[in-house]
């Protein structure tokens, strides 16, 4: 399965989901990629500390991000995915 985010708006991310060559869209709000962050975090037990230490941000800012009241930038998701053990692959297609 491949997970494509298309965009970052100021409250959604645009996924693109393709799993056995079906194509689906899907949108998540900023809540729902903080939660999953934060699900992931604990399932590797790792403490807000560790991983804000890791990417670089302060824990508040991590905080603000597992709980959907930041907005963070695709470098900032790419550094958290990155320790987490996830990949974001993007896709740029013409109009």
């Amino acid at each position: 399965m491949y997970l494509n985010i298309i965009d970052i708006g100021s409250d959604f991310v645009y996924i693109c989901c393709n799993t056995f060559n079906i194509f689906k869209f899907s949108v998540m709000t900023k809540n729902e990629i903080g939660q999953k962050i934060k699900e992931r975090r604990k399932i590797m037990a790792m403490p807000q500390s560790q991983l804000a230490n890791y990417t670089g941000l302060s824990v508040v800012t991590l905080s603000q991000i597992e709980s959907g009241k930041a907005n963070p930038t695709l470098n900032t998701l790419n550094e958290i995915f990155h320790f987490l053990n996830l990949e974001i692959l993007i896709v740029v297609k013409n109009r």
